[in-house]
């Protein structure tokens, strides 16, 4: 159904003509649903995927659209730099955020590459990551998840993720993928193609992760509608925004 956001096989109506969901107080939707379902239980998270069919073209306007007048954002450099949101200055080199205030978005871009929405509850911290197959080729998810332990004491059992859409499989081909990739990449190789979104899980699990305290997004942003493509030579981003009020 073109045009149409799908989870599970199941179209979902199309918010307001974009691709974008929020959670706001109360629990109730701002528009008719949000993008990840286990975070319905948290009405003070709101998360945004701003994809195609989006009006916003900037970190800016996407956190405007969820009600923020703050935002973080970074030069992502495909690497494993994580940063303290509320320590920054400017715009920094780096691919993941993470905060513990309110009122303050975290935004990461993306086009193919994987993008996470990460949440510990409990102790009201929150992060969002960048990871294309650079990323996982140095382990980005790990130095997250390092970080969150590391400034706010998060452990990976405490935290709920949202994945964004990403390249599926059968569309995540390389030219000679066990040259390009290392060796802990190695097991996700099938002939030239290589399932990144098995190498993310398998990370998380390898974290202590809980599965069922995941969900990952099933478009593909390459053979699937809605969302911007790099391998379609689209030049456009979608934007994942996460915040706390």
């Amino acid at each position: 159904m073109k045009n149409d956001i799908v989870r599970r096989g199941a179209p979902l109506a199309r918010p307001d003509g974009n691709n974008v969901f929020i959670g706001r107080p109360g629990g109730a939707p701002l528009h008719t649903s949000i993008p990840f379902i286990l975070f319905q239980q948290f009405p003070e998270l709101r998360v945004g995927l701003f994809g195609k069919d989006s009006s916003c073209s900037s970190d800016e306007e996407c956190a405007a659209h969820l009600g923020f007048k703050k935002v973080s954002k970074l030069n992502q450099v495909h690497g494993n730099i994580i940063h303290v949101a509320e320590n920054t200055k400017g715009i920094p080199d780096g691919d993941g955020l993470i905060t513990a205030q309110t009122g303050l978005a975290l935004s990461v871009r993306w086009a193919d590459c994987q993008a996470f929405a990460v949440y510990a509850p409990e102790k009201k911290v929150i992060g969002v990551l960048h990871a294309g197959w650079k990323g996982m080729a140095v382990k980005a998810i790990t130095s997250l998840y390092e970080s969150l332990d590391e400034s706010f004491g998060v452990k990976p059992e405490e935290t709920f993720v949202g994945i964004a859409p990403s390249l599926c499989k059968q569309c995540a081909d390389f030219t000679d993928p066990f040259n390009e990739l290392p060796e802990h990449l190695h097991p996700f190789i099938d002939g030239k193609n290589v399932d990144l979104q098995a190498a993310a899980d398998h990370e998380l699990d390898s974290l202590g992760v809980p599965q069922n305290q995941r969900e990952r997004h099933p478009a593909c942003t390459r053979c699937g509608e809605g969302f911007w493509s790099w391998r379609r030579k689209e030049n456009a981003r979608n934007y994942l925004v996460v915040s706390l009020v």
